[in-house]
């Protein structure tokens, strides 16, 4: 009785300790959700398949992104980084309701601002270098990672985690990151063949194989 005893008490320990770190992970979880579907928007722009109805639709419901505490100042960043890919895709067209929904998402960028960051909306090419631009591809990239390695308890299994999101998104940036990780681990003595293969099958499958 008391081996039963313990045992109960003990997984009701257990099961009140996952409930509270996934409590006090549903906001962060809820927000990363939240911003894969932002970017599968993206994905759809980029593929030309329907998408003004799913982006009009987000902006509604996630309008208390605006506000003051509505988002952290990363959260903010990375929000604004997919924002502004969807700007520059669809801005200066010819249909009424496109364009309407261009210059919400241009409200929404200079918002998110908030001064916290620096926001481009149209920049002429020749106003930022090469270099710039590789800079600025860099900071997202050790973003990235830091919110990869975050939620996986060991850089392998970020590293899994990576090429899956280079398979399913169409931004190049992972297919980038995944190739910087495993030249790195492998300087490391880590053996990384496998994963050498399976990125070059993702990116023979087409998804940011313009990179």
């Amino acid at each position: 009785m008391i081996r039963t005893g313990s045992s109960t008490k003990l997984r009701a320990e257990l099961v009140h300790l996952i409930e509270t770190t996934l409590e006090k992970k549903r906001p962060q979880i809820d927000f990363l959700i939240k911003l894969n579907h932002l970017d599968d928007v993206l994905g759809n722009i980029h593929h030309q398949r329907p998408f003004i109805s799913d982006l009009s639709e987000f902006l509604h419901a996630n309008h208390q992104w605006l506000d003051k505490d509505g988002l952290t100042p990363v959260q903010k960043k990375r929000t604004a980084a997919i924002l502004r890919e969807i700007h520059g895709a669809i801005s200066g067209t010819d249909d009424i309701e496109v364009s309407k929904t261009a210059e919400t998402v241009q409200q929404w960028l200079y918002v998110l601002g908030d001064g916290k960051f620096k926001l481009v909306l149209k920049r002429p090419v020749e106003s930022e270098s090469i270099a710039d631009r590789f800079v600025r591809h860099l900071e997202r990239e050790a973003e990235e990672m830091r919110h990869l390695l975050e939620r996986n308890d060991h850089i392998m299994t970020a590293l899994n985690e990576l090429l899956d999101l280079a398979d399913s998104k169409t931004d190049p940036i992972y297919h980038h990151m995944a190739a910087s990780l495993i030249y790195y681990l492998r300087l490391e003595g880590y053996r990384v063949d496998p994963y050498i293969t399976k990125l070059k099958k993702i990116r023979q499958t087409g998804k940011g194989s313009d990179f």
